[in-house]
């Protein structure tokens, strides 16, 4: 059940975005919440967070490509890298997929430090 056109009760980060759980915010756009991972597999890790409900089927293969999505993405991210100074130290960035993601909500990993 949705709650709204942006958000489904049950995702764990549609309630980060809406601050029903608590998160460590690095950055905030219009569309985009940045928090550092919970579980961080390196010494950076956070997440870029779309803040709407975006299937990861969608965004890869469907219909928001053609809106530039991934440009969006990326705009946000390079912004946290720049932010976190991991342009000069090096970053990874992951994007999983196909059963290799705990959350369909499209997210990115940016990690750092391993």
């Amino acid at each position: 059940m949705k709650l709204d056109n942006l958000s489904e009760p049950n995702c764990v980060l549609c309630q980060l975005v809406a601050g029903k759980l608590p998160s460590h915010k690095v950055l905030e756009t219009d569309d985009f919440l940045v928090i550092h991972d919970k579980y961080p597999r390196a010494k950076i890790h956070v997440l870029v967070i779309d803040k709407k409900h975006r299937v990861k089927k969608d965004t890869v293969f469907g219909k928001y490509q053609k809106e530039g999505y991934w440009d969006k993405v990326f705009k946000v991210a390079s912004q946290v890298i720049k932010k976190l100074g991991l342009d000069k130290t090096g970053y990874r960035i992951e994007v999983l997929g196909a059963g290799l993601n705990h959350f369909e909500h499209e997210h990115v990993h940016i990690m750092s430090g391993f």
